[in-house]
């Protein structure tokens, strides 16, 4: 195996940084920054607080549930890879991993009343916002915590997304040199929006991911 150094073409980082017809390397700035903005509160960092204030769980039941909430994420990554690599689409499969976490429907309906009423199905964070804390809203409010682990899989399919639309190794390093700060601006983003103020709800920092 031979290694090779080779120079740092100015040309290609000007084509990087000032596309002439294509605003496409500056895509991966505001999505890097969101797909990882999105679920970090509810990974490790913030997970086990959230549990602990839905209802009030204790530490060792609050380990119990976040083992599920990784292997949910092992498969979503899993499953939304290769649905991508089999379709060979990845924006569409991009865009269906945020339903879960953020989307909330508006249904309409007429009753034979005639009077047009709204009825939301709030999934995900909306879930997690919305709902009071109380014993009888386990069930759902377990059930949006889970739905934020869809998000995870967005930051391998971008990944994928930059090395397959970029020509040149030059131009791929340096786009991926941009991920990954957008990357680590948005693992400072995250935490800071969940502050102690808000404690226990944190319903500010639910409302700023959404």
């Amino acid at each position: 195996l031979r290694l090779l150094s080779l120079p740092f073409p100015s040309c290609s980082g000007m084509s990087c940084s000032c596309p002439p017809s294509s605003l496409q390397p500056f895509l991966p700035v505001p999505l890097a920054i969101c797909a990882d903005s999105c679920p970090r509160p509810t990974d490790n960092t913030f997970g086990s607080i959230l549990l602990e204030t839905l209802v009030g769980f204790d530490k060792k039941t609050v380990l119990l549930l976040n083992m599920p909430y990784g292997a949910l994420q092992i498969v979503c990554i899993l499953l939304t890879s290769w649905c991508a690599t089999r379709f060979r689409v990845k924006s569409l499969f991009f865009a269906l991993l945020y339903v879960p976490p953020v989307v909330r429907f508006d249904v309409f309906s007429a009753p034979p009343s005639g009077k047009l009423t709204s009825n939301s199905a709030q999934i995900g964070y909306a879930l997690l916002y919305t709902l009071p804390r109380t014993d009888a809203n386990i069930g759902p409010l377990l059930f949006g915590f889970y739905l934020t682990a869809f998000a995870f899989g967005a930051s391998p399919l971008l990944v994928a997304w930059i090395g397959a639309n970029t020509a040149g190794s030059t131009k791929k390093a340096g786009l991926v040199s941009i991920y990954q700060a957008c990357s680590a601006a948005g693992n400072i983003i995250a935490p800071n929006l969940f502050r102690a103020t808000d404690a226990p709800l944190y319903r500010n920092g639910l409302k700023y991911v959404l």
